[in-house]
């Protein structure tokens, strides 16, 4: 079922993808098709056009009338508009070609208009966190005390505003960021590519690729069933352990989210392994706040160090991408073919995508075709600039020999993904900046307020304060060892809460993803527990 909210239905991967295979030569029909049929690379404007495919297919009719049927049940007014210029286009015998591409420069123009907009919005969002999430709670807590020295118990508001009002808070803003965030240069952003790459080849390329990389069709009739080749079909079903377990750092860098397997349960144990002393005359949960911070940091370094390590590295294929589709163009320019040209390239600086080549080159000399190589490639890969150069490249093959003007344009759209991705980078540096510093300024007031107001507080009279509910030295004096640490208690669990989440916050406004955050946060709640442990 389609969304009927379609931010990003038309974006200028997408015009790019259609004016790449229609300079290639393509008819504009299978352009519509090959679109259709990448929905997990082009979204939602995959699914506008499989609109139009299935209308050709199933009713017969021709390419205008599905296109124009398609932009009318589009939910998203961009992509109605674009669909009726595009008829437009086509009714009128204008150069297709001429207009594609001024669509492309529209839309690039525009997705940079749009991320100006995004980032002075995060601007905005930034400052409101610093003033409500970070400096409003923490002018509330130190009135609460204040409040609590000077006339009574404020112990409950305080619970209240630690354990429920700030965790909700920050939250609904990380939900709420997440949705801004999406919409910041959606094009270029990798896809989830943490889940680890199966093993098996699509289907298409399965039916065309022998398991030596060879064509289907040429072996001896019958070869299914030779012992060999069940032998070979037990290996690949067991390959994926072996992989796994063989190679724990490389899986970890692959799939970061398993390090939760591990670093969970050490967390649990630590906790269970201080519990009884918290069950000694009732519960007490502060003989277990360390045993519960340590093993929350535990799991946000543990996380955090595999997930930057595969972030990295991710980053660094996409952003040798450019520079690739470049080269393989001046070397196709030159008359030199796509599997020469690839052969030729793979030698120079690439970074990790350098090494992808090598293993492409060698998937060709065992017999494999480069479409074949190549969608191993992204399936090695998985992120999203990969998956699109990989579809143009290979339906582009199909489609002419003459491949320099495709890569061309290839190569400018990804320099132009990476261009809008440093910038959102560099513009969102000072907004963790930001966050950082209204965590420390938290750190310090907590800090005041427990290692230098609370323990200069008069003790006398503190039992009869307590007995009759009211102040016994001048309003200020009825503050007993217990009272001490119960409001030390709930000081460091507001550290640790507001570093848990600011951390996630400084995270997903640096890059748009809260898992990124985990460093910081990581970062933060050490920075409690130390402090705590120094004060305390």
């Amino acid at each position: 079922m389609r969304r009927s909210w379609l931010p990003d239905t038309t974006p200028v991967s997408t015009v790019a993808f259609l004016y790449a295979l229609s300079r290639s030569g393509m008819a504009f029909p299978k352009v519509i098709r090959v679109v259709a049929a990448h929905e997990a690379t082009y979204g939602e404007a995959a699914e506008e056009f499989d609109v139009a495919v299935r209308n050709m297919d199933t009713f017969g009719v021709d390419v205008v009338t599905a296109l124009q049927t398609m932009g009318r049940r589009s939910p998203s007014p961009q992509f109605r508009e674009f669909s009726e210029n595009l008829v437009s286009v086509l009714q009128s015998g204008h150069s297709l070609l001429d207009f594609l591409e001024r669509q492309y420069r529209d839309y690039q123009e525009e997705a940079e208009s749009h991320q100006e907009r995004t980032l002075g919005l995060l601007s905005t969002l930034a400052e409101a966190y610093v003033t409500v999430l970070v400096a409003g709670p923490l002018f509330l807590i130190t009135i609460l005390v204040v409040i609590g020295i000077a006339v009574g118990d404020t112990l409950e508001p305080l619970r209240a505003l630690i354990y429920l009002i700030l965790p909700i808070g920050n939250l609904a803003f990380v939900i709420y960021l997440g949705v801004v965030t999406d919409k910041l240069t959606p094009g270029s952003a990798a896809t989830d590519s943490s889940e680890a790459p199966s093993l098996d080849l699509p289907g298409d390329i399965a039916r065309e690729a022998r398991p030596d990389g060879g064509a289907a069709g040429s072996g001896a009739v019958g070869a299914d069933s030779h012992p060999n080749v069940k032998r070979l079909r037990y290996y690949r079903r067991l390959r994926g352990l072996r992989e796994r377990f063989g190679n724990p750092v490389r899986t970890l860098l692959e799939r970061p989210t398993l390090s939760l397997a591990i670093t969970v349960p050490i967390a649990l144990a630590g906790v269970l392994w201080q519990f009884p002393a918290a069950l000694e005359g009732g519960f007490d949960v502060a003989a277990i706040d360390d045993a519960i911070a340590v093993g929350l940091l535990v799991v946000l370094t543990g996380f955090a160090i595999p997930y930057e390590g595969h972030r990295r590295r991710i980053d660094a294929v996409e952003a040798a991408v450019p520079d690739l589709l470049d080269r393989l163009a001046s070397v196709n320019e030159a008359g030199m073919s796509l599997v020469s040209a690839v052969d030729y390239v793979r030698g120079s600086e690439l970074g990790p995508l350098g090494a992808e080549l090598d293993r492409v080159w060698a998937d060709v000399q065992w017999g494999a075709d480069l479409q074949t190589a190549f969608a191993r490639l992204e399936r090695r890969v998985r992120t999203r600039t990969t998956a699109r150069v990989v579809t143009l490249l290979t339906e582009a093959m199909n489609a002419s020999g003459n491949l320099a003007t495709v890569l061309r344009i290839a190569a400018r759209q990804a320099a132009a993904d990476r261009r809008l991705e440093r910038e959102r980078k560099q513009a969102m540096v000072e907004y963790t900046i930001v966050v950082y510093v209204s965590y420390l300024v938290f750190l310090f007031i907590i800090a005041v307020l427990a290692a230098s107001l609370l323990p200069n507080l008069p003790a006398e009279g503190a039992d009869t304060a307590t007995a009759t509910g009211s102040s016994a030295v001048g309003g200020l004096g009825g503050f007993s060892a217990s009272d001490r640490a119960t409001y030390d208690t709930l000081f460091y669990h507001a550290t640790l809460v507001q570093g848990l989440l600011s951390g996630l916050i400084a995270g997903q406004l640096s890059t748009g993803d809260v898992r990124s955050g985990a460093k910081h946060a990581a970062v933060m709640v050490g920075l409690s527990v130390l402090l705590f442990a120094v004060i305390v």
